[in-house]
């Protein structure tokens, strides 16, 4: 609108408009909130360098995937101020990405 009323005056907001409809969060942080996990949580794994949550080149798939590979428990141990209602919300939160087949093996090897 302001490029509309004030042609000569160009200015872009792009960068602003991305951070607002992410909330000022990094996209992959306010994306795991859609999934359940809290942002003060992700700032925890990241920060524990668990995972980095300001890669702007991976998409929520990968992210799931990689967290999926490294798995609750690993996470858990890293993460040195771990509250442990935070990590009640990160077993529902990996309860919750688990794929069908992972849930299978963990069900057979009685884990």
């Amino acid at each position: 609108m302001h490029n509309y009323i004030f042609p000569e005056k160009k200015v872009d907001i792009s960068l602003f408009i991305f951070r607002v409809s992410n909330a000022f969060l990094p996209r992959l942080v306010y994306e795991l909130e859609e999934y359940g996990l809290p942002r003060m949580v992700s700032k925890k794994i990241h920060n524990a360098g668990i995972i980095n949550l300001e890669d702007e080149k991976s998409d929520i798939n990968q992210l799931i995937e990689e967290f999926n590979k490294i798995g609750c428990d690993e996470v858990k141990k890293k993460i040195m101020d771990l509250h442990p209602f935070e990590e009640v919300i990160l077993d529902y939160f990996f309860d919750g990405i688990e794929t069908d087949r992972q849930k299978e093996i963990r069900e057979l090897l009685g884990i």
